[in-house]
């Protein structure tokens, strides 16, 4: 049976075998490998009649496809961070150099809302700040691009903005197909067990459209420009 909360992928049998054979000439190494590379997660929705929701991914999983995907117009995110440990674990990815790359392109149409929402334990890190000042300073050097959004835990509208979407990316496409939304569950022990990083895409407009009105509430709850400034002298002063 499987384990609450997750639900059952079936395969075809063709496919199974291909897995199975795979499986008996290869090192476990080799045997990962070839199958990432055979069969990684699809980018568009599924078939129609097929579920539209696309279960068991580990963060990263496919993230890096769909923000460096080169129809991928607009990309919202938010951040949940729970503690000093956040940014160098789950936050890695999200500098990604080729992610940057599309920042940096002035030609590239690419534009990025990026929310980050401190916990009341990380409130005070140096190290939180620090990332969340190198985010600061892309906003202000690529306005035109990307957008900075930072709320306090406490601030966050729990009566109508659910927990599933502090952390969360939406992925907005040239094609309808590839639009989607995702949402990052971590689990205890998720510092150290990739396990318990899990993500977990939708592909269901109405879910896109729920995402997008969550994100949209949040940034009434934001940070203003002198809050921010405030946090980072505190920051230049125990540096």
């Amino acid at each position: 049976m499987p384990k609450e909360g997750f639900k059952v992928i079936s395969v075809r049998e063709e496919t199974y075998n291909k897995i199975k054979e795979l499986a008996k000439r290869s090192t476990l190494t080799t045997f990962v490998d070839e199958l990432v590379k055979h069969y990684r997660p699809p980018l568009s929705r599924p078939e129609k009649g097929t579920n539209d929701l696309f279960i068991g991914s580990i963060w990263p999983g496919p993230y890096l496809a769909f923000v460096t995907d080169p129809e991928t117009t607009d990309y919202k995110s938010t951040a949940w961070i729970y503690d000093e440990k956040y940014p160098d674990v789950v936050g890695l990815p999200q500098v990604d150099p080729r992610i940057l790359d599309r920042i940096h392109d002035a030609k590239d149409e690419f534009k990025m809302e990026k929310m980050v929402i401190v916990s009341q334990q990380a409130w005070e890190k140096a190290e939180v700040w620090k990332w969340i000042l190198y985010w600061f300073s892309m906003s202000v050097r690529y306005e035109k691009k990307l957008k900075l959004f930072v709320v306090y835990e406490t601030e966050v509208p729990t009566e109508t903005v659910e927990r599933k979407y502090l952390d969360m990316g939406i992925y907005e496409s040239k094609n309808e197909e590839k639009e989607a939304c995702a949402f990052l569950n971590l689990s205890p022990g998720w510092e150290h067990d990739e396990s318990a990083r899990q993500y977990v895409v939708y592909f269901d407009p109405s879910e896109i459209d729920k995402a997008n009105t969550a994100f949209e509430e949040l940034k009434k709850h934001a940070m203003n420009q002198s809050e921010l400034f405030d946090q980072f002298e505190k920051l230049l002063v125990e540096v």
